[in-house]
């Protein structure tokens, strides 16, 4: 279990990280990688319903709990580095307003590199944990790289929007900020059918575009995407903390991926639902039925989805739950004892407990 806490303590260091695309643009606060990685994977998770029913939902939720733990090493690289390397920063601003048009031997060597770079860094990371595990967390993250699958190619197609519609919240906020690239970039990227609607549908809210009937549906599932930023900026009650909810999410889902490897009987894929819909009222700062009722405008299996597991968050009946819960209190202890600064000694009890418990 040592090894795992040592995991935690590294990849706790994304919430650190502030995305750079955004330092670039002059956002003032701008998200950390834990809080993109945090809402991208709800909606890797909705998204691939709409798209399989939620056949290989599992699957996409931990290809994105992981396809960015490399830059806690690598650090965070956009299209933009070689071309503003020695720029002044008025220079930079204007580089920025525009989307770099590189060659395809540009691309590849840049994409070559970065891939290799990430690579070890990601190595590096994940070296100390279960053999198997680690197998599986590379395996997810190459397939992400290199779209070998149906359900990595979503992916990255969900990563980029949940990245455009982070833009367009910056851009409502500041208009100076670079909207345009944005979309010379997606008109260059998007080719999935839900990120083509997805598209459509900020043209509308962002836009001026007029909406009908057909486009209603994909809206309001925007809008609930959107009401997730609350999490980006909200931060937890706790005494000398600046951590934001999103970010506590990231932690948690992604400890309750690890914690429950080799645990019998256990659904991965519902305990990591239930961790990530964990403080999901403070969206509306509001009841439990006001919370249901901004579930009833998304569509009909969405809603059910969601519905339903958090009624087994509420209810606290199954395993699953009751190990979310299990996981919440060993996060807990480890954030105390390290804001503290001292040793994870009951952090790696309750870590040793649950491993026990769960055999």
């Amino acid at each position: 279990m040592k090894n795992i806490l040592n995991f935690l303590v590294e990849a706790e260091k994304l919430k650190e990280i502030p995305r750079k695309g955004w330092v670039l643009r002059g956002v003032k606060n701008p998200e950390s990688i834990a809080s993109h990685t945090f809402r991208t994977t709800i909606m890797a998770w909705l998204l691939e319903g709409k798209r399989s029913n939620f056949k290989e939902s599992e699957k996409v939720i931990k290809t994105s709990l992981i396809h960015d733990l490399c830059e806690i090493y690598a650090g965070d690289t956009t299209p933009y580095d070689s071309l503003i390397l020695e720029e002044g920063d008025n220079k930079k601003r204007e580089i920025m307003k525009t989307w770099p048009r590189l060659s395809l031997e540009e691309k590849q060597r840049n994409f070559k590199k970065k891939r290799k770079k990430e690579r070890e860094s990601l190595k590096e990371l994940i070296s100390d944990l279960p053999s198997d595990l680690r197998i599986k967390i590379l395996n997810f993250w190459m397939d992400y790289e290199e779209k070998t699958n149906e359900e990595s190619d979503f992916f990255s197609q969900i990563d980029r929007i949940e990245s455009l519609v982070q833009a367009h919240e910056y851009w409502e906020k500041d208009p100076s900020f670079p909207i345009n690239s944005w979309w010379e970039w997606a008109n260059e990227f998007f080719y999935d059918p839900i990120s083509l609607d997805l598209m459509e549908v900020l043209k509308i809210k962002f836009h001026n575009k007029k909406s009908d009937k057909k486009t209603e549906e994909v809206l309001n599932l925007l809008n609930f995407f959107i009401s997730l930023s609350v999490l980006k900026t909200k931060k937890l009650e706790r005494a000398n903390k600046e951590e934001v909810i999103a970010e506590y999410n990231y932690s948690l889902a992604l400890l309750v991926w690890i914690l429950s490897y080799g645990v019998e009987d256990l659904d991965t894929g519902k305990a990591l639902k239930i961790s990530l819909l964990n403080k999901v009222e403070e969206v509306l700062d509001s009841s439990e039925e006001e919370v249901n009722n901004c579930f009833d405008s998304l569509p009909r299996k969405i809603k059910k989805e969601l519905k339903s597991i958090r009624k087994e968050k509420e209810e606290m009946k199954t395993k699953e739950s009751k190990f979310v819960k299990k996981v919440i209190d060993i996060l807990n202890t480890f954030q105390k004892e390290r804001e503290d600064k001292e040793e994870f000694t009951e952090t790696l009890e309750k870590m040793n407990e649950i491993s026990k418990n769960n055999k």
